[in-house]
């Protein structure tokens, strides 16, 4: 089972943009404990930067206002038997591997 990452846009005017990623899960690790430990590096428990993760923006093509911020939102993780469509075709762990060091810089 791979793992998808869904996530979302939300610009100073509150309109959304939802994205998707899917990374293999070569451990079979559950969703719910793979959630925990994500939202557990994140920005409040929720937000990231898509850059800094490697992973598709989901930005408007253009900005309606100077307080549009860079993050994204994270939503969920849930199994999935879809293929790996994240770009480097990494594995979750590597995900949270950068989260890491992320977090302890």
């Amino acid at each position: 089972m791979n793992i998808r990452m869904q996530y979302l846009y939300r610009d100073a005017g509150n309109y959304k943009q939802w994205g998707e990623v899917i990374f293999k899960n070569r451990r079979g690790s559950s969703p719910a404990a793979l959630e925990d430990q994500v939202r557990s590096l994140l920005i409040d428990q929720d937000f990231f930067e898509a850059e800094v993760l490697n992973i598709p923006t989901l930005y408007f093509d253009e900005p309606i206002s100077d307080l549009d911020r860079q993050w994204h939102e994270f939503h969920s993780l849930e199994a999935c038997e879809d293929a790996a469509t994240d770009r480097t075709d990494r594995d979750i762990e590597e995900l949270l591997n950068l989260l890491q060091s992320i977090k302890r810089n």
